[in-house]
């Protein structure tokens, strides 16, 4: 009854957080922000513009540009990328994933894709693709942070708490100021029981500026 009541909380405060889902802009900096700075290679104009016009959040006209220049460049896979990526931006999940697909069979190891895909499978709320996808993602480049705590958070989803635990501790190794994986390992944690280790991955987490945390650890550790 513990771990499902806490599952249930958790897809309320994912409901709060701007996603691909619901069409919300995400604000500088979120959970689909630019891994990496564009290749240097610049197919026409209509990829630095389209970049431009990402940055500056029209993505109805970053779509367009992206589609110019790929009907010219077809095989460049960055387009397919930052294409999926306003798309997103707009709440055309669907859309936003069959770019980073199109990204993927063009550019095999192109990890970012792989990550980008994942995160808006686990807004989908497809767990099995956010987890085969970051998996994928890390037999690429082990060293990628948030594809180890969206790995957690797909297993959380899929009733593994204890596995999460594990993957949620490497993220916490590779980026030790993760507000979010101190968050989703303390509730697994709490999940199995664990409930000292739980909180005080609560108290981190909140000391860290994680406000869902904060309450967490008024609601659950006297």
């Amino acid at each position: 009854m513990r771990y499902h009541r806490l599952l249930i909380l958790i897809a309320i405060v994912a409901g709060t957080v701007a996603s691909f889902g619901q069409g919300r802009a995400l604000p500088a900096g979120g959970e689909l922000a630019f891994m990496d700075e564009p290749s240097a290679y610049s197919p026409n104009s209509g990829f630095k513009s389209g970049l431009e016009k990402l940055d500056r959040r029209d993505y109805a006209g970053a779509v367009a540009d992206f589609s110019n220049a790929i009907e010219t460049h077809p095989t460049f896979e960055e387009l397919y990328f930052y294409r999926g990526m306003a798309k997103g931006y707009m709440g055309d999940n669907r859309g936003a994933v069959e770019d980073f697909t199109l990204a993927i069979e063009n550019g095999p190891g192109y990890y970012e894709a792989y990550l980008h895909r994942a995160i808006t499978l686990y807004f989908m709320k497809d767990y099995r693709g956010t987890l085969a996808d970051c998996s994928d993602a890390l037999e690429i480049n082990p060293k990628l942070a948030k594809a180890w705590r969206y790995r957690g958070k797909a297993l959380i989803q899929l009733g593994d708490p204890a596995a999460a635990v594990r993957d949620l501790d490497r993220a916490i190794e590779l980026k030790p100021d993760d507000a979010e994986a101190y968050y989703f390992r303390g509730f697994s944690k709490y999940a199995l029981g664990e409930t000292e280790a739980g909180c005080l991955d609560f108290g981190v987490a909140a000391d860290l500026g994680n406000e869902e945390a904060a309450r967490e650890k008024q609601r659950y550790c006297r």
